[in-house]
């Protein structure tokens, strides 16, 4: 089952993140934290790239896995923290996973409902499920792990911006925008989180999601890269 309370506020276009988010362990589901075990996350990205023409850029479908990897929970998981006030259980040693036979996240089991938010309100999110994800797919892919928090950040940018479309004025939300806009985090380090998108005047990400390898696909519609890059990218691996 879905929690009630996200069902209702995940309404519109976020309406099909309240799908994915679960408070009962399906048959067959995983501890999410055996995504860091050794051999684990190389064997799902490649049995990932099996969707795309190979031979596949090791660093797009890692880059890719993410995306629907951060789709399953990120969203509702936000929603609850930011409109419900609770901080809920998703880091990868408490979370399931719900994996499709092709190694597509398509679920994340939680074990309760949670607790209130406290000071620390994004621990859970960022420092126990992103941060230690992001460093082994870079580490399986090869890519830089700006791309990966690139692909978070654009999402909860996103997020926020539909969230205040119906909930303007909530605190919850000044909370996350607040993550967003510093650029140091807590610990006076650099935050990978710090201003994933900007508007120039369209909505546009920072840090190219390296999606343009796999033949097919092309390009995001908030890519960052102008024309001229664009256009040499895609000759030099047309030329490779």
């Amino acid at each position: 089952m879905t929690l009630p309370p996200l069902t209702a506020l995940l309404q519109g276009p976020l309406a099909p993140y309240s799908q994915k988010f679960f408070f009962s362990a399906a048959e067959g589901s995983e501890p999410a934290a055996r995504l860091l075990e050794p051999g684990v996350l190389p064997d799902l990205l490649a049995r990932f790239a099996t969707r795309y023409p190979a031979p596949a850029d090791p660093r797009a479908v890692a880059s890719l896995w993410s995306k629907y990897h951060f789709s399953t929970w990120l969203v509702p998981a936000l929603a609850a923290n930011l409109l419900l006030g609770l901080d809920l259980p998703v880091a990868l040693d408490e979370a399931g996973l719900r994996l499709a036979a092709d190694g597509e996240t398509i679920g994340l089991d939680i074990p309760g409902p949670g607790a209130p938010v406290g000071a620390d309100r994004f621990a859970r999110i960022v420092d126990r499920h992103l941060a230690p994800l992001i460093e082994a797919l870079a580490k399986a892919s090869g890519a830089a792990p700006r791309v990966f928090w690139g692909n978070a950040g654009a999402l909860m940018e996103l997020t926020l911006t539909r969230l205040r479309d119906g909930f303007a004025g909530c605190g919850g939300l000044e909370a996350l925008a607040a993550l967003l806009a510093a650029r140091l985090d807590a610990a006076g380090r650099p935050n990978p989180l710090h201003a994933p998108v900007r508007y120039v005047p369209e909505r546009q990400r920072r840090v190219c999601c390296l999606r343009y390898p796999v033949p097919g696909l092309g390009f995001c519609g908030i890519c960052p890269l102008t024309e001229p890059a664009r256009a040499r990218l895609l000759a030099a691996g047309s030329s490779a």
